[in-house]
């Protein structure tokens, strides 16, 4: 189900007629909730991921990923690795506040330990390497999907979570939803959102279920969807 395919199908539903651009605000908006759903409900790390970005010699600034049409982006940095030689390991950077005067003051890794402090989108590492290593730098990241356009297909949708595309129609179950409720058609919008809760709740069983974890041992709290 691509992007017009979700319009199409919530247009037909609820008799109500609106663009595909008007609607891309509602798909947007439900597509983020059930992901924020997916994180409070199975697992906050689910959407996590790892990137890795070279280190060029005497250059201590990297940008931050950003999330756009085609690729994720990094929400919260959780770990960032680094390797400061091309001999090293992998070490663990702390994050610090305090604002170097001087990048040139940390060069050296035999007077401070390695740290990194985020700025203006922007990673900053001290020490600051002193040769080029591919894949110097390890981030791992709470992430945003990526956007979702008029033009978006349905592998978009969820990003690589390609497990998720099964749920797609949820997020047009939800845009019928806001549709009802655009025209101040109360009484439908309450059975659409009857029928989108128990959805929610099938699909946050589904995922648990797939990832082995016993569903009546540990069943989540679903209380705000009722």
């Amino acid at each position: 189900m691509d992007y017009q395919d979700i319009v199409d199908y919530a247009v037909d539903h609820t008799w109500v007629n609106i663009t595909y651009d008007k609607c891309l605000k509602y798909a947007k908006k439900r597509r983020n909730q059930i992901v924020n759903i997916i994180k409070s409900k199975v697992d906050e790390y689910y959407f996590n991921d790892i990137y890795f970005t070279d280190l060029i010699a005497w250059q201590n600034e990297y940008t931050i990923p950003q999330s756009n049409t085609t690729d994720w982006g990094v929400l919260l940095i959780e770990r960032l690795e680094a390797k400061l030689k091309s001999t090293d390991d992998y070490r663990s950077l702390l994050k610090s506040q305090t604002k170097p005067w001087y990048a040139t003051d940390y060069i050296s890794d035999k007077e401070y330990n390695p740290f990194y402090q985020i700025r203006w989108g922007s990673i900053f590492i001290y020490p600051t390497p002193t040769e080029n290593i591919t894949n110097g730098l390890r981030i791992e990241a709470k992430t945003n999907l990526p956007d979702i356009t008029t033009s978006s297909i349905e592998a978009d949708m969820y990003g690589e979570h390609t497990e998720l595309r099964d749920f797609i129609q949820l997020i047009a179950d939800w845009v019928v939803v806001d549709l009802y409720a655009s025209t101040r058609n109360y009484t439908d919008k309450q059975y659409a959102e009857a029928e989108y809760n128990t959805s929610i709740q099938e699909m946050i069983k589904t995922i648990w279920g797939r990832s082995n974890i016993v569903w009546y041992e540990t069943q989540p709290d679903l209380s705000h969807l009722e």
